[in-house]
């Protein structure tokens, strides 16, 4: 119950430090609408179909998509979700449509957006404190030395110790040398309760007592094509600075979540 309470106020935490207060001077470059007047839009985007390519050739295509990386994960933290990556941006869109993350080179500013209120934050990287919560739930990562395939991929294996002094542990799964942006490692981690790592994480296991089982599993792992401007802000939603224009209808979700 200690373990379970804890993962409850840090979310908590989380979900508020996804959501902080910007500045007015937030809005997306290209897009100066009067404040709370113009809007940007976004869509849930489908599951690509199967088409994966070699992992040799991470460049732009020829006929103007770029290739990207696609993880389907289940997220016990923030919901299953689809995720996009590659060194032209990052796209998280969760299934349950409370949720969605933006960011892209050159600032790789964190966009949160909510589908359904059609609001939308956005915070410096730099400033985006969730990066620090995995501290409170691990600590002394060390690789084990053993390697493990999920999804088709080989990932490299770490195990840590918590805070509290009860008998529990976390194993982390993190697939590196994607060559991905040190950026996109740090949205992931954070999104998923962990300390920054190298690379993405592909499951985090828990073992003992309560908190038991897993808070992140990846389902499905390749190479797609996306059309251009896919990490583009989209438009259609409104910047707000208050958090709760945000997380409403979310947060007591989450936390109800995480207390079963």
């Amino acid at each position: 119950m200690f373990f379970r309470n804890r993962i409850g106020a840090s979310v908590l935490f989380l979900v508020f430090a996804h959501v902080a207060v910007f500045p007015s001077s937030a809005t997306p470059a290209s897009k100066t609408p009067a404040q709370g007047a113009k809007t940007i839009s976004i869509k849930k985007t489908a599951s690509p179909k199967d088409n994966t390519v070699s992992a040799k050739n991470k460049t732009p295509s020829s006929s103007g998509k770029t290739k990207c990386w696609f993880f389907m994960q289940t997220n016990k933290i923030f919901g299953d979700c689809d995720v996009y990556a590659c060194p032209q941006g990052l796209k998280i869109t969760f299934s349950n449509q409370k949720w969605a993350n933006l960011a892209k080179p050159p600032d790789w500013d964190l966009f949160v957006f909510n589908p359904k209120a059609k609001v939308y934050c956005r915070m410096p990287l730099k400033d985006w404190r969730a990066r620090k919560l995995g501290m409170s739930f691990v600590r002394n990562l060390k690789p084990v030395g053993k390697e493990e395939t999920i999804a088709g991929m080989r990932t490299k294996i770490y195990d840590a110790k918590p805070l509290d002094q009860e008998r529990r542990s976390t194993r982390i799964f993190m697939v590196e040398n994607l060559g991905l942006p040190r950026q996109v490692s740090v949205i992931l981690c954070g999104n998923d309760a962990i300390p920054e790592m190298k690379g993405v994480p592909f499951r985090v296991q828990h073992y003992g007592g309560d908190a038991a089982g897993k808070t992140i599993e990846t389902h499905v792992a390749k190479e797609v094509h996306v059309p251009a401007g896919f990490f583009d802000v989209p438009s259609g939603f409104r910047l707000v600075k208050k958090p709760e224009d945000v997380i409403t209808g979310g947060i007591s979700d989450i936390i109800e979540e995480m207390a079963r």
